[in-house]
């Protein structure tokens, strides 16, 4: 904390975005991670879809289009999936501008620094006491390292994440086609060893 002040006020600001990253990331995290153990519950009873979950609400469109052939099905499942998914990456966003600004501000950080620097050489008029300085200069380094250390784990925090809502995503389409299979095994004499036809 005592690094933070030597920042002045951008190194509270940085920090103030790196606290927000962290919440943010760690809420998601919980929050995906109750999703997806909703979704694998769900693949594994694909004829009795819950309205609970993403992938039950996706699967659910059939009860809606009882009468739609597979391929009318396969294009209506795409829409409801497409609609699922801002509920999904919500807030992930804001991390990944976190992970851009941060460092911006370390940058500015770094520059006003400097400016108080040379305005400290200007006003001593060429008598330069280092330990005068040394302010200034701080200031500047310590607003560039936690800009850069904020960035990176919001950068890091960002990609886990989003690679953790990219396999959430690949497996509810995969459970998705497995459902249209389902749907075409009556058409191909096979309703009633599939037991799809008394689902619902």
């Amino acid at each position: 904390f005592e690094k933070v002040q030597e920042g002045g006020i951008v190194g509270y600001v940085i920090l103030f975005l790196g606290l927000i990253a962290l919440i943010i990331a760690a809420i998601r995290f919980i929050a995906l991670s109750g999703i997806k153990s909703a979704v694998d519950k769900q693949a594994k009873d694909l004829k009795r879809p819950s309205i609970a979950n993403p992938l039950g609400r996706i699967l659910s469109v059939y009860q809606d289009n009882p009468k739609s052939d597979a391929e009318s099905m396969e294009l209506k499942l795409g829409e409801v999936l497409l609609k699922e998914s801002p509920g999904i990456t919500k807030w992930i966003m804001i991390i990944k501008i976190i992970a851009v600004v941060a460092p911006l501000l370390g940058l500015l950080g770094t520059v006003t620094g400097m400016i108080k620097a040379f305005q400290q050489i200007q006003n001593l008029q060429g008598n330069v006491n280092p330990s005068v300085l040394a302010g200034g200069i701080w200031e500047a380094l310590v607003s560039t390292a936690a800009g850069l250390i904020v960035g990176i784990l919001a950068f890091f925090f960002y990609n886990f994440l989003l690679s953790r809502i990219s396999r959430l995503v690949n497996d509810m389409e995969q459970s998705a086609t497995e459902f249209i299979d389902l749907l075409q095994t009556p058409a191909s004499g096979n309703a009633s060893d599939s037991g799809y036809g008394n689902s619902f």
